[in-house]
Order: structure tokens, then C-alpha cells, then sequence
């Protein structure tokens, strides 16, 4: 019976290490997907000022910027927060438009890290040799 219970609370933490994982997991591979792709197709229909506009130190700045802000909105509703940011926005209620509940603060975490992951992984980096290469062939 005792290793019954062990094993059932073993696929339990599993499962919810799987949960908090699973937006950031996807996230991470959307992001280089999108780069190597998508970017290539709209940079063909757009045009390279698009690539200029893309790789700007700007661009750099405010996509850090995001990361910074989905990062704390993911540990606000983070699972082991919810009792906390629950009475945080029920004092607070002006602040959203709808009733916060425990449901809505597990899709926002899984929406925060999601984007949090995505922007990390496609941020934009200034051009490596071998991308100048390919660009040198195109043109």
C-alpha cells in the first residue's frame, strides 16, 4: 500500500512539473521556429528593411522589456500564488473587467510563460557570420 502511495504521488509531481513546463517547453521551440521560417517568408515579401527594423537596438530593448513584464505576470499567477494574488485583485476591483477566479490565473500563467519563452528564444540578435552570408548570396 505505502509503495501504491509513492508511486501515485510520484505521477502526481510529475504531472504538475509537466503543467509548469509545458508552456515554457513550447514557447521555447515556437520561437526558433517562427525566426528560421515565418521570418524568412516575410522578409522575402516585405522586403530587408523589415530585417533592419527587426534587429534594431530598440526592438532589442522593448522585446527585453515584454519578457521583464510576462516574467512577473507568470510568478503573480503562478499555482503557488493564487491564494495571494487572488486577495491581491479582490482588494484591488477596478483592476480587471471579470472576476478573478483560480482558473483564470492558471491561463494567464500558462499565457504569460508561453509568450515569456517564445520572446526569449526568438529574440532578436544582431546578425551572426552565417547569416551575412546567405544575405551576401541573396542579394
Amino acid at each position: 500500500m505505502v509503495a501504491a502511495m509513492d508511486k501515485l504521488t510520484l505521477i502526481q509531481s510529475v504531472a504538475v512539473l509537466m503543467e509548469l513546463a509545458a508552456p515554457l517547453v513550447v514557447g521555447a521551440l515556437a520561437g526558433p521556429m517562427f525566426k528560421r521560417f515565418m521570418f524568412r517568408k516575410l522578409r522575402s515579401r516585405l522586403g530587408p528593411w523589415v530585417e533592419d527594423l527587426v534587429n534594431s537596438p530598440a526592438n532589442r530593448l522593448s522585446s527585453l522589456f515584454f519578457v521583464a513584464v510576462m516574467l512577473g505576470l507568470a510568478v503573480f499567477c503562478h499555482p503557488s500564488n493564487v491564494t495571494e494574488a487572488l486577495a491581491w485583485l479582490q482588494a484591488h476591483p477596478g483592476l480587471l473587467p471579470v472576476q478573478p477566479t483560480p482558473f483564470l490565473l492558471r491561463v494567464v500563467f500558462h499565457g504569460a510563460a508561453f509568450s515569456c519563452a517564445y520572446n526569449l528564444a526568438a529574440l532578436p540578435l544582431a546578425q551572426s557570420s552565417r547569416e551575412d552570408g546567405e544575405a551576401g548570396r541573396a542579394g
